[in-house]
């Protein structure tokens, strides 16, 4: 591995975006792997190596899943519950104590309430899988209490304990033949 300039790596012609390379077997085809080094700096080619995977899988170190692309909202009518399905794997320990965090894009402007209430939690067992499932439960708030008027939408990202990964999911405000409620 060369250790002077800075580096671009590639693996089958997929480039990384740092001075490393971090491959976990599922990025790489069955049977032989070209991964090649590029002094950025100076623009040559260091090398490169030939590396032959034989199918094992690999589990990132956390993954984090919600099984809802999008969820509506309303501006004035009051607040429903949902349950989200979480679908995560890698995050060790997780239990009833492990925080699900929901943060949405109107939650930065100081509003009365978060667009997302959380009301508690059910942790499905993986048994024996490396999925484990958390049944969020919450209440949606509408956009009067939450001050987010004239907004179309807003993309809540959901983290797990300390998982570095996230997902996100839509809450498309309700309209009237086009129109947002809210003008």
């Amino acid at each position: 591995v060369p250790t002077d300039g800075v580096y671009t790596w590639t693996v089958n012609g997929a480039a990384s975006t740092d001075n490393t390379l971090d491959v976990c077997p599922t990025d790489l085809n069955d049977g032989s792997n070209t991964v090649t080094a590029t002094d950025t700096a100076n623009g040559d080619v260091e090398g490169s190596a030939t590396i032959t995977y034989n199918g094992d899988n690999c589990q990132a170190p956390c993954v984090i899943d919600v099984l809802v692309d999008s969820l509506p909202k309303s501006h004035w009518i009051a607040l429903y519950p949902v349950v989200f399905r979480i679908e995560t794997a890698g995050i060790d320990p997780l239990n009833a104590l492990t925080p699900v965090t929901i943060e949405c894009d109107a939650d930065g402007d100081s509003p009365l309430f978060k667009s997302v209430l959380k009301t508690g939690k059910w942790i499905q067992p993986s048994f024996g899988t490396n999925t484990t499932v958390i049944w969020q439960t919450a209440l949606i708030w509408p956009a009067w209490w939450t001050q987010s008027f004239g907004l179309e939408s807003e993309t809540c990202t959901v983290t797990v304990g300390e998982c570095a990964a996230t997902d996100t999911f839509e809450l498309n405000y309700l309209n009237l033949i086009g129109i947002p409620l809210s003008e």
